[in-house]
């Protein structure tokens, strides 16, 4: 299958190094101009659990180079990014083109209909993880899984294929009935593991070894639960909470840092607004009271804040 892996930051290139290991045709896009020549010159380097898995070659693009047709297009952009990135690659959208979302938060899915029919978009809930050592090197430890489902219907004529495409890569995925209350819950996990490490500066196995964990997510949890109910989703908070404790172990994702650390180390912003800032904005609209969550995303955008500081000294 030929693939346009669209976002090869951290995970976009974790996603195109195990499809191409898999025998697709893969070529990545991103705007990070440094990260696609290191590419297009050396390949991409791939570690995973510290072991090195080689050097793969592989086309990759500035968005608005990218050409040619693609029968599957996996978005893998940050969500304040996204809206550019569909721009630039509108050239390669056909009626042929299945796209899979994997942008992380709710309400995107809206921005790709103006791009691809509904019937041929996929959104999927994402518990891969995933780091760059440098441009052009993948550092990723652990597995995940994947959920997805065609937009707004049960099934689809395509369902086989697609699940076929990622299992083949090795993606654990299935098919959801539900995807997004299954985005729901993903987002309420990211509320939690996302600014408590970057924030603290630890792992996430460092963040469940603390007592406390349990009441800290509880904590930020209480408000998404409430929230939720105002649009319609009814969460299970021990649901969430099992699925944070089960990121814990290091065959999982206990030795990543969550793509919000990154983001701070390497003074980007963040996609603080797109999770908790997310609820604080529901609950406004809603009058539901968020203080935990607006107290998170105001240190994370002080952070964000401090970075740029730093940056222009």
């Amino acid at each position: 299958m030929k693939i346009l892996v669209a976002g090869a930051g951290a995970m976009g290139s974790r996603f195109a190094y195990m499809l191409v290991k898999s025998g697709n045709d893969v070529v990545i896009t991103d705007s990070w101009k440094q990260h696609i020549d290191v590419i297009n010159n050396k390949g991409l380097k791939v570690l995973i659990d510290g072991y090195n898995m080689g050097t793969y070659r592989l086309p990759a693009f500035l968005p608005n180079e990218v050409h040619g047709e693609f029968d599957l297009i996996i978005l893998l952009t940050k969500a304040m990014q996204l809206e550019s990135m569909l721009q630039d690659i509108k050239h390669v959208f056909s009626d042929n083109t299945l796209v899979i979302n994997l942008v992380s938060g709710l309400g995107n899915a809206e921005q790709i209909l103006e791009y691809v029919t509904m019937d041929r978009l996929y959104v999927a809930s994402n518990y891969w993880t995933a780091g760059l050592g440098g441009p052009g090197v993948v550092d990723a430890v652990g597995e995940g899984t994947i959920k997805l489902q065609i937009y707004k219907n049960d099934s689809s004529q395509y369902d086989e294929q697609v699940i076929d495409v990622l299992n083949s890569a090795g993606f654990r995925a299935k098919l959801s009935h539900d995807v997004f209350l299954d985005i729901w819950k993903e987002l309420a996990v990211s509320s939690v593991i996302n600014p408590m490490c970057a924030i603290l500066d630890c792992t996430i196995a460092q963040f469940g070894a603390y007592k406390g964990n349990v009441e800290i997510s509880r904590l930020i949890l209480d408000e998404i639960v409430e929230v939720a109910k105002h649009e319609n989703v009814v969460l299970n908070i021990e649901d969430i909470l099992d699925k944070i404790s089960s990121l814990f172990p290091d065959t999982v994702a206990g030795r990543h840092y969550p793509s919000m650390h990154q983001d701070l180390m390497t003074k980007r912003n963040t996609e603080i607004d797109y999770l908790n800032g997310y609820i604080v904005q529901l609950g406004l609209k809603y009058d539901v009271l968020t203080p935990i969550n607006s107290i998170i995303r105001h240190q994370i955008k002080l952070k964000e804040q401090l970075n740029e500081g730093s940056k222009k000294r």
